[in-house]
């Protein structure tokens, strides 16, 4: 039996350097009302991808990743929604991969950020650290691992990387 897990930036958020004006911690950094509307979009892609339930997703503590999983939950089922310090940019991906493999799991969703996700997918799959810029992730991108081991073995094998270039492209095609 094997694990899928997918790994979702978060989508839109405003922008940084003005965001810092306001004086509050880049946590609080929220979404665009243009990153809602492309996420409500992707969400809505991912549901017709998979009607099968996740057992959780799991947001990083900062709000722009979770109002991302604010938006994936209302179109994908979820047994649980985990929010965890440790898909902070500040957190190592072994950290992650540690708390995933003590955890009984088949489907499982993670909302992050970059460049912590390309770290993370790198390390999942057991390449070296250096090339994590090859990697990186759109806001809103999803890449799907097919686990076989527990995710510290590094042994994950990359399924499919979406773009949300790509998933966008799709309702304009059936819009046409």
């Amino acid at each position: 039996m094997f694990k899928e897990l997918l790994l979702v930036r978060h989508a839109i958020a405003q922008d940084r350097n003005d965001f810092k004006k306001t004086g509050q911690p880049d946590d609080l950094r929220p979404l665009t009302t243009k990153g809602v509307k492309k996420m409500l979009r992707i969400a809505q892609w991912l549901a017709h991808a998979s009607d099968s339930p996740y057992d959780f997703i799991a947001e990083s503590p900062r709000l722009r990743s979770q109002q991302t999983a604010d938006i994936l939950i209302k179109k994908i089922k979820s047994k649980e929604r985990i929010r965890l310090k440790e898909l902070g940019p500040e957190y190592s991906p072994e950290e992650i991969c540690q708390i995933l493999d003590k955890k009984e799991w088949s489907r499982g969703l993670l909302v992050g950020h970059e460049p912590h996700l390309s770290h993370l997918i790198c390390f999942l799959t057991g390449i070296s650290a250096k090339h994590y810029s090859e990697f990186e992730m759109k806001k809103g991108g999803i890449a799907s691992f097919k686990l076989t081991n527990p995710l510290m073995s590094r042994t994950a094998q990359l399924q499919w990387v979406v773009t949300p270039k790509i998933v966008l492209s799709f309702y304009k095609k059936k819009s046409r």
